[in-house]
């Protein structure tokens, strides 16, 4: 499980990361170095909507949204608003209840620092969303020591849309649902990514458990996700009929599979995917020899689908094309791999220990951009089920990984207890089904 804390930001954690990523984004241009002297809100009241003498967590994001306190009881103790705001929780306790279904709308980079994940949880009270991010790259979305509770949302990301990047510290997701609603969110991406559904996702000390999708990615669906000493667990697929005749669509995400990570590239390291299920999926086609129904189950643990090599990341300089609704664009893979390296800083130093720790080889060190990677892992207890009813077909338990440019790469770690329903009529792969792997 990952570890909790109701340190400070400039404890230990600031000196190991915020630090080393501040020069990092300073160095790279990303942004000036005047951020030091960012806003600042202190948020004093708890509750949600607030009046003209308080300041709730609505509010303070508010106020930063706008570069603006007016109207409200909050203090910009702080410098100039612009990027790398602070919203401070550190002063609150208990829970924090959306009120009316209104999930809290985020348009500039920011960071939300809470006081421990065990200290101050934000609940969507199971009727929205809790947070949705929605500037373009390079604007980050930072959550450290907060637990994210009860969202519940038609389209992706129970209880968080980013369409940019968010980064996750000592932080909890757990108890959100994503549920299938072409009305609400008309796109084949409606009902991924039970827990988060983020363009790139960075998670440390982390825990993901206990969300729910309906189509798939129980707990995260990310384009590009790397977890440090994480734990992704107990999240779940609930599995969806669908008529390809009149839904083609709508019907994609249900063979996407992903109990616990579905993800375009995703990369482990000292972290945990346990316990996630995928529920199969009934799938009606007609074709020229009649109506057939079969029942579809991928991925348990892990489902990593990547096509197109680095573009998955195109977002340098590639405006709409970068965001989980955009397409890729495959004119900015050198730039997409720069941009990601750059604004990852010292998240990168995890990866390094890492590689060290695995010994110094050429293959095999469980780096690997683009696919599916894990170091110092475990991926344990993550399961298929359904039925023998229809024409059933479950592949990997654990994991199912598929890049065409790139293979799967494990190192020093524990892949076990996976399983996939022996009900099925076809069943490959309970630990890993993967085109290449590297152990």
């Amino acid at each position: 499980m990952a570890r909790s804390s109701s340190k400070h930001p400039r404890g230990g954690a600031a000196r190991f990361i915020v630090r080393p990523l501040f020069a990092a984004l300073v160095a790279s241009g990303v942004i000036a170095s005047g951020g030091l002297n960012a806003a600042t809100i202190v948020v004093t009241t708890g509750g949600d909507a607030g009046n003209a003498g308080t300041c709730t967590l609505r509010q303070a994001v508010d106020a930063m949204n706008t570069a603006n306190v007016a109207g409200t009881g909050c203090v910009n103790s702080g410098g100039a608003f612009g990027t790398g705001d602070t919203v401070d929780l550190t002063g609150l306790s208990g829970t924090i209840t959306l009120a009316g279904a209104s999930v809290i709308e985020i348009n500039v980079s920011l960071a939300i620092q809470g006081p421990g994940s065990t200290a101050l949880t934000v609940s969507g009270a199971n009727a929205s969303r809790v947070f949705v991010s929605t500037p373009a790259f390079p604007a980050i979305l930072r959550i450290d020591d907060l637990t994210i509770a009860s969202g519940r949302a038609g389209g992706p990301g129970g209880c968080v849309l980013v369409e940019n990047e968010l980064r996750l510290t000592n932080a909890v997701v757990t108890g959100c649902t994503a549920v299938h609603d072409p009305v609400e969110y008309p796109s084949y991406l409606s009902g991924i990514g039970g827990g988060v559904a983020a363009s790139v996702l960075l998670t440390q000390t982390s825990t993901i458990s206990g969300n729910t999708a309906e189509n798939a990615g129980g707990g995260v669906f990310a384009k590009y996700s790397r977890h440090y000493g994480s734990s992704i667990s107990g999240n779940t697929v609930t599995g969806r009929a669908c008529d390809t005749t009149s839904n083609g669509k709508y019907c994609l995400p249900t063979f996407l599979g992903g109990g616990g990570i579905l993800g375009g590239s995703v990369q482990l390291y000292g972290s945990t995917v346990s316990g996630n299920t995928v529920n199969a999926s009934a799938i009606t086609g007609t074709s020229g020899e009649g109506t057939t129904t079969y029942l579809v189950g991928l991925g348990g643990g892990i489902s990593q689908w990547n096509k197109y090599g680095e573009e998955v990341l195109a977002k340098a300089g590639a405006g709409a094309k970068g965001t989980i609704t955009g397409r890729f664009d495959p004119s900015a893979r050198a730039a997409a791999r720069q941009a990601f390296r750059a604004s990852a800083g010292s998240f990168a130093a995890g990866a390094a220990g890492a590689r060290a720790k695995a010994g110094a080889r050429v293959k095999g060190d469980g780096v690997a951009d683009f696919a599916l990677g894990m170091v110092d892992s475990t991926l344990s207890g993550n399961r298929i089920t359904g039925t023998g009813a229809f024409d059933a077909k479950y592949f990997g338990g654990g994991a199912l990984a598929y890049s065409q440019y790139y293979t799967a790469e494990i190192s020093n770690s524990t892949i076990s207890g996976n399983s996939l329903d022996s009900r099925a009529m076809y069943t490959i792969g309970s630990a890993l089904f993967v085109d290449s792997v590297e152990l």
